[in-house]
């Protein structure tokens, strides 16, 4: 079953300019919305890859529903995506526009969002060179990148 973005979601996001679409990737096919942004760029919508009901927005580079590129923002209801729509979308055209400082300073490779066992963290898109000739452990670049990996938006005192 094609995993969906709720409707309340969808309507606030195909308000601010998303276009709905069906993509096909590793983890099997999903909803996206996305929006053009600049160059290479675009913005992302997704239903929140723990399947939970909620909707995660980034910046990403790859036409079919690829990783999502630097800070994240998640949001936990419509009328909080609603609320905080125009101000994540200023936020993630500004670092589009910006693009080389989203990249890791050891690798250059951009960091994307993961899921790992504690929740979602930001990590290099780039593995680092084995230390020996026939070793074929993936070993993450790493680095020191000062931004957030997660930002969430609930209903309660937001901001905007």
């Amino acid at each position: 079953m094609l995993p969906r973005v709720a409707p309340g979601f969808a309507a606030a996001l195909v308000a601010a300019g998303f276009e709905r679409l069906a993509t096909v990737r590793a983890g099997g096919a999903s909803e996206v919305y996305r929006r053009a942004v600049l160059g290479p760029w675009s913005l992302e919508a997704r239903r929140g890859a723990d399947g939970k009901d909620h909707v995660d927005l980034g910046l990403t580079v790859d036409g079919e529903g690829g990783t999502l590129v630097g800070p994240v923002h998640r949001a936990l209801s419509p009328a909080a995506l609603a609320s905080a729509l125009p101000h994540i979308i200023a936020s993630l055209e500004a670092l589009a526009r910006a693009a080389d400082s989203l990249r890791c300073p050891d690798c250059t490779a951009w960091p994307v969002m993961r899921e790992g066992p504690e929740g979602p963290y930001l990590a290099c898109g780039e593995p680092a060179t084995a230390r020996k000739p026939f070793d074929a452990t993936d070993r993450p670049c790493r680095r020191y990148l000062a931004m957030a990996g997660l930002i969430v938006h609930g209903d309660a005192g937001a901001p905007w």
